[in-house]
């Protein structure tokens, strides 16, 4: 048979025991939630690298067309759209 003490011990130590669980539940929830958020993030930059090419490569083709046709409302496109470097 417990002594008095024992068994509060014994309580006191499983309730700390079952909030260590639930703080790691918990901690596991919010890291599986970040590690999502991370890995939108990443590929969201990745695909803005990607488009980013896509894009100069559109420039670059425009601004030979333009150059090769003479073409004063291309450039004049092409001068607005373009930020100076």
């Amino acid at each position: 048979m417990l002594k008095r003490w024992q068994f509060w011990l014994l309580n006191a130590m499983a309730s700390a025991v079952a909030a260590a669980m639930g703080v790691s539940v918990w901690a596991q929830r919010a890291n599986r939630e970040l590690q999502s958020e991370l890995t939108q993030r990443a590929q969201y930059l990745q695909q803005s690298a990607q488009l980013d090419q896509v894009h100069r490569e559109m420039l670059r083709a425009l601004t030979l067309l333009a150059q090769r046709d003479q073409d004063e409302a291309l450039r004049g496109l092409l001068a607005r759209q373009v930020p100076p470097k």
